[in-house]
């Protein structure tokens, strides 16, 4: 097991940067969208984050882990969770992190969206 902190990305190259990880971890006291686990989502990496982002329910969606970070150990359970998980359920939840995201945009029409702001 192996964890790596790199810092800052720039914007243009979080995509090819996430791709490689087997998860992402971002466990933020607060997030109103947070772009890069929805980029995570979008490479198919299954996350563990905070219950505080609009992402819920992540482990009945099979795309992750949204925790309480008031609860002890959550954190370390959610993690020890996805390292003991098997190639199949790993499948599973990569699969359920890009649906997740294809979600997401099928809801949410963007190009309408800016035809009406610009039009």
């Amino acid at each position: 097991i192996r964890f790596m902190y790199r810092g800052e990305i720039s914007p243009e190259k979080v995509g090819n940067a996430i791709s490689h990880f087997d998860f992402y971890i971002q466990p933020s006291k607060s997030e109103n969208f947070s772009h890069s686990i929805f980029e995570a989502f979008n490479q198919g990496i299954p996350v563990i984050i905070s219950d505080q982002t609009p992402w819920k329910s992540l482990p009945a969606k099979k795309a992750g882990w949204d925790v309480n970070l008031n609860e002890v150990n959550a954190l370390q359970t959610a993690i020890e969770e996805a390292i003991h998980m098997d190639a199949a359920d790993y499948l599973s939840y990569r699969k359920g992190a890009r649906k997740l995201a294809e979600q997401y945009m099928a809801d949410n029409n963007f190009v309408e969206d800016y035809i009406k702001l610009l039009g």
